[in-house]
């Protein structure tokens, strides 16, 4: 097991699980769309891929994309005391690589991403 930076190559399957999460949400509550109503998801993750504020991380097992992470830092709210934060924006691991810990693991790289742009919260 890998845990990466995404690059442009694993895009689509970024993309295919993204889609994934996108439509479970919407069969729980019809608040989220479906992910055919986005219409700009593709060009939103290609340029998180070039954004230094950004990190898509990939989790690769024998040469395929089980799962990946997205997360970003950003500036805080005014009342709280840190200056940036990080927030988690999705993650996912497909089905038949779960119970693994590829999720936890994937969460630990992108928690020493945060700690390299000097992000504590």
């Amino acid at each position: 097991m890998t845990i990466r930076i995404a690059t442009k190559k694993d895009l689509s399957a970024i993309l295919k699980m993204a889609s994934e999460m996108i439509d479970y949400h919407h069969s729980l509550d019809s608040y989220y769309k479906p992910s055919e109503d986005y219409k700009n998801l593709e060009e939103t993750l290609t340029g998180d891929l070039d954004d230094k504020d950004v990190a898509l991380l990939v989790a690769e097992d024998n040469g395929q994309i089980v799962g990946y992470i997205r997360g970003v830092v950003e500036a805080a709210p005014e009342y709280v005391k840190p200056k940036k934060i990080g927030i988690v924006f999705d993650a996912f691991v497909e089905n038949s690589a779960r119970e693994g810990g590829i999720g936890k693991q994937l969460f630990e790289e992108l928690k020493k991403w945060f700690t390299t742009k000097k992000v504590k919260h």
